[in-house]
C-alpha cells in the first residue's frame, strides 16, 4: 500500500492539487484504520509498562516477586529506596562549600567500600545492590524513588531516632505513621539540600555501570501534594513541605545531583493530579524532569463510578504541554477492598484495562501500576487510608488477582516491543 500513498502524495503536491490531496488524506485514514496488527501509531515510541513494588514485603521472596514482574511482561519496577536504610544517621554534615573543597566526596559516598573513603562503614548498599542486580539480570529497568523526606536519616549517632528535616536549627516536630511515632529535627534548608544532592549524585554514580544500572530516577514523591502528606496523611511534618520555593529548589537540586552522578541518567517525579494546581506545578517543574510524571488514584475515596477518565484527561493535558518530553504515569491504582465498602477485584481489573486504553489513546509513554502486592498494615476501617492494603495485583497469600491477568493482557496488547 505504501507505493499508492507515495503516488497520491506526489500528485497532490505537484501544483498542490486539492483533489488528489484530499484523496491522499482519505487513503491514509482508510489504511491506518485497517491496520489490525498494532494499537499504536507507526513510528511512535513504544508504550512501556511497570509496577511499583516493595521488595520482600509480607515475607515474599524477591525471586518470586521478580518472576511475577517477568510474567507480567513489564519494562520497569519502581520501588522506594529507603534513604534511612542506606544512611541510618548522617555520615557527614555537609555544606555546599564541601563539594568544591572536596570534589572527591561524591565518589567516596558512591563507593564507601573503597580504600580512603570517609564513609567507610557508615553506609549500607547491600540490599539495594542485590535488588538492582537482580532486576538488571531479569531485563527489568529499576526506577528507585529517592530522597523521600519521610525516610530521612537520623541527625547523629547519639540521636538516631531524630530524623533530619529541612527546617531551621532548633525546630522539632512529631508525626505518627502506621503506629510509629517519628520525630524530625531541623538542620537548616541549605544543609538539607546539600545532603540530598550528595545522596542523588552518589546513587546515580554507583548505579551507572552494566549489571548495576539505573537509567531512571524518581526524585522525591508528590512534591505538589506534600502539604497533604503533612496536614492529612501524617507522613511528614514541618512548614517546608508547604513552601513552593523550597520544593522547587529541592527538585532542582535532586535533578542536578542525578546528572552530576551520571550525565546519561534521567529523572522524573510523580505530580499528583488531584491537586487543583497540578498542571501549573507540572509546568513549573518540567525543567527538572526528563519525563513529565503523573500520579493518580481517582477512586481512593469512592469505589464507584470508576473514574479512569480523570487519569485519561490528565494525560491529555500533560501531553499537550510536554514540549516533546515523554509523559509517564508513574503511579495509578484501584484498590480491591475493603470489599464491604464496595471495592472489589472485578472493578480493579476493569480499571486497569480501561485506564491503560485511555492512556495509550492519549499518548502516554509509560504506565506504572501501584502496586504488586497487597499489604497487612494496621489501618482503622474508618481511616481515610483504609484502601492502602488493597492495591496489589497479588493477594497476601501470593495468589494472583484478576487484575494481574488484566494487566498482563494489556501489556501484550499495547507493547510494540514484544
Amino acid at each position: 500500500m505504501g507505493f499508492i500513498l507515495k503516488y497520491l502524495l506526489e500528485k497532490a503536491l505537484r501544483g498542490f492539487n486539492k483533489k488528489f490531496f484530499l484523496v491522499f488524506i482519505l487513503a491514509g485514514l482508510v489504511i491506518s484504520a485497517g491496520n489490525k496488527n498494532s494499537e499504536l501509531e507507526p513510528g511512535r515510541m513504544p508504550m512501556m509498562f511497570g509496577v511499583v513494588f516493595t521488595p520482600e514485603v509480607n515475607g515474599r521472596e524477591l525471586n518470586a516477586q521478580i518472576q511475577d514482574l517477568k510474567d507480567l511482561g513489564v519494562d520497569f519496577a519502581k520501588f522506594w529506596l529507603d534513604w534511612r536504610e542506606i544512611e541510618p544517621v548522617l555520615a557527614f554534615h555537609l555544606s555546599w562549600e564541601d563539594f568544591s573543597t572536596h570534589p572527591e566526596i561524591i565518589d567516596e559516598y558512591a563507593f564507601p567500600e573503597k580504600p580512603g573513603s570517609r564513609f567507610k562503614g557508615q553506609l549500607n548498599y547491600s540490599r539495594t545492590d542485590r535488588l538492582i542486580q537482580e532486576l538488571n539480570s531479569a531485563g527489568i529497568s529499576p526506577i528507585p524513588l529517592i530522597a523521600d523526606g519521610a525516610m530521612s536519616p537520623g541527625v547523629s549517632s547519639s540521636n538516631p531516632e531524630q530524623r533530619i528535616a529541612p527546617e531551621q536549627i532548633g525546630f522539632s516536630c512529631q508525626t505518627r505513621v502506621a503506629g510509629e511515632t517519628r520525630t524530625y529535627v531541623g538542620i537548616g534548608r541549605e544543609q538539607y539540600l546539600a545532603q540530598v544532592y550528595l545522596l542523588s549524585a552518589g546513587l546515580a554514580r554507583r548505579y551507572s555501570h552494566p549489571g548495576m544500572m539505573v537509567e531512571w530516577w524518581n526524585t522525591e514523591n508528590e512534591l505538589n501534594w506534600t502539604y497533604i502528606h503533612t496536614s492529612v496523611a501524617g507522613w511528614r511534618c514541618g512548614k517546608a513541605w508547604s513552601d513552593k520555593q523550597f520544593l522547587t529548589d529541592l527538585l532542582h537540586t535532586l535533578y542536578l545531583g542525578v546528572k552530576m552522578g551520571n550525565p546519561q541518567a534521567k529523572a522524573t517525579m510523580n505530580v499528583n493530579i488531584h491537586d487543583p494546581n497540578w498542571l501549573n506545578d507540572l509546568k513549573l517543574w518540567s525543567r527538572d524532569m526528563d519525563a513529565l510524571g503523573l500520579g493518580a488514584y481517582p477512586n481512593y475515596l469512592f469505589p464507584i463510578p470508576k473514574m479512569d477518565w480523570i487519569l485519561t484527561d490528565a494525560v491529555r493535558k500533560a501531553v499537550a504541554r510536554a514540549s516533546g518530553k515523554p509523559v509517564f504515569i508513574l503511579e495509578t491504582g484501584y484498590p480491591s477492598g475493603p470489599k464491604n465498602l464496595g471495592w472489589n477485584e472485578k472493578l480493579q481489573a476493569e480499571y486497569i484495562s480501561e485506564s491503560i486504553s485511555g492512556a495509550v489513546k492519549n499518548r502516554a509513554n509509560a504506565y506504572i501500576y501501584f502496586k504488586l502486592d497487597d499489604t497487612d498494615l494496621k489501618i482503622s476501617p474508618v481511616n481515610l487510608q483504609k484502601v492502602e492494603n488493597h492495591w496489589g495485583l497479588v493477594r497476601l497469600n501470593g495468589t494472583r488477582k484478576p487484575a494481574f491477568f488484566a494487566y498482563q493482557d494489556a501489556v501484550k496488547k499495547f507493547s510494540q516491543s514484544r
